[in-house]
């Protein structure tokens, strides 16, 4: 006798379960009223594909300014750089000095101290162009700085893309992307 009810109770239920989802859709609710108005959709913004800084000197008080721009891909080096590299394009300007660094969070640029070294860029679909670097005065073998006395800054500032071609320790020539749309700077 359980059982037979318990099967009635089942069948009851996905018979009203049926019905309910063929049932006809009141036109009450088919038609939404006209003063139902939907809100507009923000506008959408780009994505910020640079970070800003300000910091103050402790020795002299003077302001320190900074911009990154981190690439979106990862950069894979062989051991011991291995599990991926994050590129990132640096402007600073401190003391009236500005400078442009690249920076790699792990693996090492060959280093340059006089200039005799250089790094292609590639801004959008323009044809590349070589500039000189040189390496930081601590030894760091992390870093590059650009030469800043190229106009730079100014192509950043109306390029939608960057692509740098370094050379790297054990890994030969590699191509590093930034989306560098949306850059500010009065320096």
């Amino acid at each position: 006798m359980k059982k037979v009810t318990k099967w009635a109770c089942m069948a009851a239920v996905v018979s009203m379960a049926a019905s309910a989802c063929t049932a006809p859709v009141p036109k009450a609710v088919a038609a939404a009223p006209d003063s139902i108005k939907t809100a507009p959709l923000p506008p959408v913004t780009p994505p910020l594909n640079w970070t800003y800084q300000e910091e103050v000197d402790q020795m002299t008080d003077g302001k320190k300014y900074f911009a990154y721009c981190e690439s979106p891909t990862s950069l894979d080096f062989k051991f011991p750089y291995d599990g991926g590299s994050t590129a990132t394009l640096i402007l600073r300007h401190i003391d009236d000095q500005s400078d442009v660094l690249l920076t790699v969070s792990k693996g090492q640029f060959v280093g340059s101290v006089l200039a005799d070294r250089t790094v292609k860029l590639k801004f959008d679909n323009d044809a590349p162009v070589e500039i000189p670097y040189v390496s930081p005065s601590d030894g760091s073998a992390n870093a590059i700085f650009l030469d800043f006395k190229s106009p730079l800054v100014e192509r950043l500032k109306k390029a939608e893309q960057l692509k740098i071609e370094a050379e790297f320790f054990n890994e030969g020539l590699v191509i590093m992307d930034f989306k560098t749309t949306g850059l500010t700077w009065e320096r």
